[in-house]
């Protein structure tokens, strides 16, 4: 019985940790028409030393073009209705990075089955903005 039990549980353990292999596999294959539809945003931080905040929805075309409405708080003073435009670049591992108009850039990560994309500004220097975008 002992034996019986042990062997089970081995099993179970192998074939758990074999899933979580191919979830982890199949999560990684990604390229820029990996990111495709629309998504909403929540973003925070700080822009140009001033706390700001931001909520809208993008829509990338899975050829590397993204547009996009948003209202905008910066240091408290609301700007709704702001649209953005860029292009962005997605790697295997699910990495990439994106350039708007504006002449600003983010690092992007897609994860959660491509459901959810993760985005922190790089350029230009000095601030600290978060955003969580979820695909609707």
């Amino acid at each position: 019985m002992k034996r019986m039990l042990t062997a089970t549980i081995s099993v179970t353990a192998f074939t758990s940790l074999l899933g979580l292999g191919i979830d982890s596999r199949a999560q990684a294959e990604c390229s820029t028409a990996s990111l495709k539809g629309t998504f909403g945003l929540t973003c925070q931080g700080t822009l140009g030393g001033l706390p700001a905040a931001e909520v809208g929805v993008a829509t990338y075309d899975g050829k590397g073009h993204e547009v996009g409405k948003s209202a905008i708080s910066l240091n408290g003073t609301v700007t709704p209705d702001v649209p953005f435009e860029g292009t962005y670049t997605l790697n295997a591992d699910c990495t990439g990075s994106a350039t708007f108009t504006d002449g600003s850039q983010v690092a992007l990560s897609l994860d959660n089955h491509k459901r959810e994309l993760r985005v922190l500004a790089t350029v230009p220097s000095g601030n600290v903005y978060t955003c969580l975008k979820r695909k609707q």
